[in-house]
C-alpha cells in the first residue's frame, strides 16, 4: 500500500503509472495489472514508453537514479537495443549529475518500433522502453480505408491482401509479426487497439461492476449492456485505474478488447486506442438488453443511486480513465464511440471518432443531411490533437442491419428465423448505400468502412470504388449548381397549443402535467405552457408530450420551433417525428435540444421522409427523474427548401460527386472524365415498395398490415434478442383474398435487360394459412414477357427471383394475380439491371447520380496509374 498523499499528475516508476494514492485491499489486483514486468523502483524514465509524433527521429531520454545505494560520482548508465548485462550494452549515456543521465535514441521510420534496454552501474535490473512514431498520414492519397474491429475477417488472405484493404485498424487483433508486415507493405497504416471505456468482461472482482438495485438473477444483478458484456462502475477509483492502465498496457504490450497481454516483451504494436461508448452519463440506462429494469446502487445503500449525483461522479471517473491514458501516452491517436466533440472534455482528449448510424440514417430520412454533415464537419475541425483520422462507418439499410439481432444472431445467417444467407448478400451488395456513404466520406478527409453495422462489424467487403486511387484533393468541395423544378408553396405555420397535445406517461412511470401561463419568457406574450413534472421513466420516450394527426409532406422542409426551460440546467430534451400509428414509422426529426433554467428559443429543422395526414411531432422528457419541464409556444412550420444539396470534389485522378438530395440530378461536367471500370454494380438497383405510387389495387380488397417480428421500425437502429426474426419490406405490405389482383410499376428508366424479384416476410406462424400461389407476370404494354407462380407459405425474408434477362423499358409492370387458397401478399420489388454502374463510358456533358448516391468519376486515361 502506498501512503504518499494524491498527485493531480500521474507519475512515472519505470514505465508504470502510478497515481501515488492509497490503496484499499480490494485493489490490491490494479497494482498487479500495472506492475506486470519486474521493477526495482530504483529509476524512473522521462519519457516512458510512448507513441511519437509522425517524422520522429530521436528521443531525448532521461533516466534519473532514485535508490541513493546505486549512485556514484556522476550516473552511470548504459543503453542499447538488446538486453545485454551493463557492461555489454553498447552506449553510455551522458551523466548530467550523481543522479541523471541522457541519451539520444534514434527512432526509426513509422514501420518500426523500437526497444530501449538500460542499466545502470550498480543496480542488477533492467529498464525496458518501447517507442514508435506515428505514420505520416496527411500525405496519404485517397480513398482512406478503415475497419473497425474486423482484423480476423482477412486471417484467410495474405498480409500483403489485408495491407491493400485497409489503412487503417481500428480495435484490431494483429500479432506484432503481422503488425510489422502490414506496416512494411503499407506504410500508411494505423493499427489501434480497443477497449470499452465502461464496460468489461465476465470474471473482474464483483466489486467492479454496476449493480442493480433489483438484482435479477439472469444478470446477477449487474447491468448487461451486450450479450457478454456487463457495465462497470465508473464512479470507483479503482476500477477508473483499472482501465487506465489496461489501456496503456495494450498499446505498449498488444491484447484484445481490453485485456492487455501479460507476456513480455514491449511490443509497441499499436497506435493508439479505440475506445468504444465514451458515455458521460449513465442514469438514462435504465434498462437492460433483457428488457429489466436497472437503477443503479454504487454506495451499497440498496437505494437507488440521485441520478444527478450519479451522473457527476460517472462523468468524473471517465474524465479520471481517459486523462490518465492521455497523459502517459499525449501523441497516441484515441478514437471512439458515443462521443460529442462539442464537449470540451472530448475534444480535449481525443483524436477522432467513428462516425456509424448517420449514412443510413440520411439515406433514409432519420437523420437530416445537414446535421450529418455538421457531426462530421466539428469531428476534423474541433479535436485539439492531430492527425483528424475520423471513419464514417458506413452500413447497410437499417431494416436488414438490425432487423436480425445482434452479432451472435448474426453468425446463425442461413438459419430457420434467422437472417437468409442471400439477403445478408443483398445487404452487401445494394450498392446505393456503399456509394452514399463513400461521397460522404470523401467531402472531407476521413476514412471510410462500410459494414453490416453496429450489429455487426469489420467485414471484408471489397468494391470497385475502393480499388481506384483518387490521388490527392485539389481543393475542398464545392456545391454543384443543378436545376431544380420550381417548389410548392411551404406549408403555413401552425401553432400546436397544449390544449391539444397529449401527455403519454409509460407503463409504471409516473409524473404530472398541466397547462399553465403564470411563467412567461421575458419579452414575449402570454404563452401557454404544457408543465410537466417527471418522477422518472426507464426510457427518453415514456415521457413524451404528442402533437398527433398533423398532415407532413414527403420532401418538404420543416422547422419546429418552441420556448422551453427545466428546472436543472442543460437536461436534453429530444424533438421527434414519426407516424402517430403503428407501425410508428420515424420521419424525419430526432434531435436532441439541451434545456437551462431560464427561457430560450430553440428551433431544429428537418426534412419529412414519408407522407402522411396520421404524423405525429413529440417532445421525449424521459429519464430526467424528478425534473419539471415547461414547453410552450410550439409551431411548426413549412420552409422553403435549400438548393440542392449536391456536391463535388476534384482529386488528381479523378472526382468525387454526392447528391444529398431527396431527387435525382444530372450533374455537368467538363470534358475529360469517364466512369471508372468495374464488373460489381448495376447501372440500375432499384426497390419499388407497395407504399409508393407505383402499387396499384387493380381487383379485390387490398389492405395494409404488417409483419414485423424481433425488430420496430420505430427504432430502427435497435437491435432485439428475441428470434424468430421476420418482416415485411420497408413501411409494410398489402394483403388480399383469392382473386384479387394488383399492379406495380417497375419505374424501369432505360431500356436494357433486367432481373425482377419479389419479396414476402418470413412469418413462420402465419404461412401456413397464406397463399399457394400468386402468380407474377411481367408485362410491356400488350406482351407478357414472364409468368412465375410462387407459393408463400414458405421461404420469405429474401429476394425471390421470378424473371431473368428480360427485355424491359419504361412503362413495364408486374401483374400480381392471387390465384391460390389463403392470403395473398403484395410487398416488394426489387429492379435490377444488365448495365454496369462503373462501365468506363466517357462522360460527355453531364452525369446522372441518382437520389442519395453518388459517383466517382476518373480522369480520362488516369485508370492505369490511379489504380491499386
Amino acid at each position: 500500500h502506498w501512503h504518499s498523499p494524491p498527485l493531480s499528475r500521474p507519475t512515472y516508476v519505470g514505465q508504470y503509472l502510478c497515481r501515488m494514492e492509497w490503496f484499499p485491499p480490494r485493489a490490491a489486483g490494479l497494482l498487479a495489472i500495472i506492475l506486470t514486468m519486474p521493477v526495482t523502483g530504483k529509476l524512473i524514465a522521462s519519457p516512458p514508453s510512448t507513441i511519437l509524433l509522425a517524422g520522429t527521429e530521436s528521443v531525448n531520454l532521461s533516466v534519473t537514479i532514485v535508490d541513493e545505494s546505486i549512485r556514484t560520482a556522476e550516473a552511470s548508465c548504459r543503453w542499447g537495443l538488446t538486453n545485454e548485462t551493463f557492461s555489454a550494452l553498447p552506449n553510455t549515456m551522458v551523466a548530467l549529475n550523481a543522479h541523471t543521465a541522457i541519451a539520444k535514441i534514434p527512432v526509426p521510420a513509422s514501420t518500426t518500433a523500437v526497444t530501449v534496454f538500460v542499466r545502470c552501474f550498480g543496480d542488477p535490473s533492467i529498464l525496458a522502453l518501447g517507442y514508435r512514431s506515428l505514420p505520416d498520414v496527411d500525405s496519404q492519397p485517397f480513398p482512406r480505408l478503415g475497419n473497425l474491429w474486423g482484423s480476423s475477417n482477412f486471417a484467410h488472405g495474405s498480409i500483403e491482401y489485408a495491407a491493400s484493404r485497409v489503412d487503417m485498424w481500428l480495435g484490431a487483433d494483429w500479432n506484432a509479426t503481422q503488425a510489422a508486415a502490414l506496416r512494411k507493405a503499407n506504410k500508411y497504416t494505423i493499427i489501434l487497439s480497443s477497449i470499452n471505456a465502461c464496460e468489461g468482461p465476465d470474471g473482474l472482482p464483483e466489486e467492479y461492476y454496476l449493480h442493480n438495485v433489483t438484482r435479477p438473477n439472469r444478470t446477477r444483478g449487474r447491468l448487461c449492456s451486450w450479450p457478454g458484456a456487463f457495465r462497470l462502475d465508473m464512479t470507483s477509483p479503482a476500477v477508473q485505474q483499472y482501465q487506465a492502465a489496461q489501456m496503456y498496457q495494450l498499446v505498449l504490450r498488444g491484447g484484445w478488447e481490453g485485456r492487455a497481454a501479460d507476456a513480455l516483451p514491449i511490443t509497441m504494436l499499436f497506435d493508439g486506442i479505440f475506445v468504444d461508448n465514451v458515455f458521460l452519463t449513465q442514469s438514462w440506462a435504465n434498462r437492460d438488453i433483457y428488457g429489466n429494469p436497472f437503477y443503479a446502487d454504487t454506495t451499497g445503500s440498496g437505494k437507488p443511486d440521485n441520478p444527478q449525483d450519479f451522473d457527476r461522479r460517472w462523468r468524473d471517473g471517465i474524465a479520471a480513465e481517459l486523462t490518465a491514458f492521455r497523459e502517459l501516452m499525449p501523441h497516441a491517436l484515441m478514437s471512439g464511440h458515443a462521443m460529442d466533440v462539442t464537449d470540451p472534455l472530448i475534444a480535449s482528449i481525443f483524436n477522432a471518432i467513428s462516425i456509424g448510424f448517420v449514412v443510413p440514417a440520411m439515406v433514409e430520412g432519420h437523420t437530416s443531411v445537414e446535421d450529418g454533415e455538421a457531426q462530421y464537419t466539428d469531428w476534423m475541425e474541433l479535436p485539439a490533437h492531430t492527425p483528424r483520422i475520423t471513419m464514417i462507418e458506413s452500413a447497410v439499410r437499417f431494416q436488414l442491419g438490425y432487423g436480425y439481432g445482434f452479432d451472435t444472431q448474426l453468425q446463425k445467417v442461413g438459419q430457420a428465423g434467422y437472417i437468409p444467407t442471400s439477403t445478408y448478400a443483398f445487404a452487401r451488395d445494394e450498392y446505393k448505400y456503399m456509394r452514399f456513404g463513400f461521397g460522404y466520406t470523401l467531402m472531407q478527409d476521413g476514412f471510410y468502412t462500410h459494414e453490416f453495422g453496429d450489429s455487426s462489424h469489420g467485414q471484408d467487403w471489397e468494391y470497385d470504388e475502393q480499388d481506384f486511387v483518387l490521388g490527392t484533393p485539389l481543393g475542398d468541395a464545392t456545391l454543384v449548381p443543378v436545376p431544380s423544378p420550381p417548389a410548392p408553396q411551404p406549408p403555413a405555420p401552425v401553432a400546436l397549443e397544449p390544449a391539444g397535445a397529449h401527455v403519454w406517461f409509460g407503463p409504471g412511470d409516473s409524473g404530472t402535467a398541466t397547462v399553465e401561463t403564470n411563467d412567461t419568457p421575458p419579452g414575449v406574450s402570454a404563452v401557454n405552457q404544457v408543465v410537466i413534472r417527471a418522477l422518472g421513466a426507464p426510457s427518453p420516450d415514456h415521457v413524451d408530450i404528442q402533437h398527433d394527426g398533423l398532415s407532413l409532406v414527403s420532401g418538404q422542409r420543416y422547422s419546429l420551433s418552441f420556448w422551453g426551460k427545466s428546472s436543472v440546467p442543460s437536461k436534453p430534451v429530444e424533438l421527434n417525428s414519426r407516424l402517430d400509428q403503428a407501425p410508428w414509422t420515424a420521419l424525419g426529426l430526432s434531435v436532441p435540444q439541451q434545456l437551462t433554467t431560464s427561457w430560450a428559443h430553440y428551433v431544429a429543422n428537418f426534412t419529412c421522409s414519408t407522407s402522411s395526414h396520421e404524423s405525429r411531432v413529440s417532445f421525449y422528457l424521459g429519464v430526467q427523474p424528478n425534473v419539471t419541464f415547461w414547453i410552450g409556444g410550439v409551431v411548426l412550420a413549412g420552409i422553403a427548401p435549400a438548393p440542392p444539396r449536391v456536391l463535388r470534389r476534384d482529386f488528381t485522378c479523378g472526382a468525387v460527386i454526392w447528391n444529398a438530395d431527396s431527387a435525382p440530378h444530372e450533374v455537368p461536367m467538363p470534358h475529360g472524365f469517364q466512369r471508372i471500370v468495374g464488373v460489381q454494380a448495376p447501372r440500375h438497383q432499384y426497390v419499388v415498395d407497395d407504399h409508393s405510387a407505383a402499387f396499384s389495387a387493380v381487383q379485390g380488397n387490398w389492405t395494409e398490415r404488417q409483419f414485423e417480428h424481433g425488430y420496430s421500425m420505430a427504432e430502427p437502429s435497435t437491435e432485439s434478442d428475441f428470434p424468430p426474426y421476420w418482416h415485411h419490406f420497408e413501411v409494410g405490405a398489402h394483403t388480399a383474398p383469392q382473386g384479387a389482383v394488383a399492379h406495380f410499376d417497375l419505374q424501369i428508366p432505360l431500356a436494357d435487360t433486367y432481373n425482377v424479384s419479389v419479396w414476402w416476410p418470413a412469418a413462420q406462424s402465419l404461412q401456413p394459412e397464406w397463399s399457394n400461389e400468386i402468380v407474377l407476370a411481367v408485362q410491356c404494354g400488350p406482351s407478357t414477357l414472364s409468368t412465375t407462380a410462387v407459393n408463400i407459405q414458405s421461404r420469405g425474408d429474401e429476394w425471390a427471383t421470378i424473371a431473368t434477362d428480360v427485355p424491359l423499358t419504361p412503362g413495364c409492370i408486374l401483374a400480381l394475380s392471387c390465384a391460390g387458397v389463403g392470403l395473398c401478399i403484395a410487398d416488394a420489388v426489387l429492379v435490377e439491371g444488365r448495365a454496369r454502374y462503373n462501365d468506363g463510358s466517357v462522360v460527355s456533358g453531364s452525369v446522372s447520380v441518382a437520389a442519395m448516391d453518388a459517383i466517382v468519376l476518373a480522369r480520362a486515361g488516369s485508370a492505369g496509374e490511379c489504380s491499386k
